[in-house]
């Protein structure tokens, strides 16, 4: 199955239009959304955040809460329609081999994965957060998809056991094979921001790579 991950939209509608028209021109199976589709420190108006929800919606099969999402919903920040839609939503969820979290499985809001110790205990699920521990099969996880830090990330476990730091591997126009490793840990980026980026997955070729598209001015 080919994958489009892509996260942290941050309430630009025009950025996420964007990405979306460069995913139809690829050609994937599904889009999986890892979070903060709106913002809550007021970067976008609530009409267009509400767009941005209403698009994740139609056009994602697995959609993530990310904590602006949370705390949009807390600020009332949403419209009603949007607000009913984001309430729906969970931080991590389990499908098949893949775990998809906004953040970390230790904390799917809030933590940021940036260095070795923070990726290894993800890669491990140990300590895994109380919320999620009874969804997740961790025997069947060999891929684990974050966001929240806004970067492209690539950590791994090997067969042997030992952390692998692939990060370099991770990078606009890279491609990592994840055949290599017994489990990886993945960033597509983020869809806002200066350098916007998504990442498709092929499950069945055991491949991912990292893609830009034309970012379009204002939001």
């Amino acid at each position: 199955m080919r994958i489009a991950v892509l996260a942290d939209i941050h309430g630009n509608l025009r950025n996420l239009t964007a990405c979306l028209h460069a995913i139809d021109a690829v050609g994937v199976d599904e889009i999986w959304c890892l979070g903060d589709v709106t913002s809550a420190i007021g970067e976008a108006d609530p009409d267009t955040q509400a767009q941005c929800v209403r698009l994740i919606e139609e056009r994602c099969s697995l959609t993530l809460a990310g904590n602006h999402d949370v705390w949009s919903l807390q600020r009332r920040l949403l419209p009603v329609s949007a607000a009913l839609t984001v309430a729906g939503w969970q931080p991590i969820l389990q499908h098949g081999e893949i775990v998809a979290v906004h953040a970390a499985p230790f904390d799917p809001l809030m933590e940021w994965i940036s260095d070795p110790a923070g990726a290894e205990q993800a890669l491990r699920l140990r300590p895994i957060h109380a919320a999620a521990a009874a969804a997740i099969n961790a025997d069947l996880v060999r891929i684990i998809l974050f966001a929240h830090t806004h970067k492209i990330a690539a950590w791994a476990l090997g067969f042997d056991d030992e952390l692998a730091i692939v990060t370099p591997l991770a990078a606009i126009g890279a491609t990592a094979d994840l055949s290599r490793w017994d489990r990886t840990l993945l960033n597509p980026g983020a869809v806002a921001g200066p350098e916007p980026s998504w990442m498709l997955l092929d499950t069945a070729d055991r491949v991912a790579s990292w893609r830009s598209f034309p970012a379009p001015p204002g939001r």
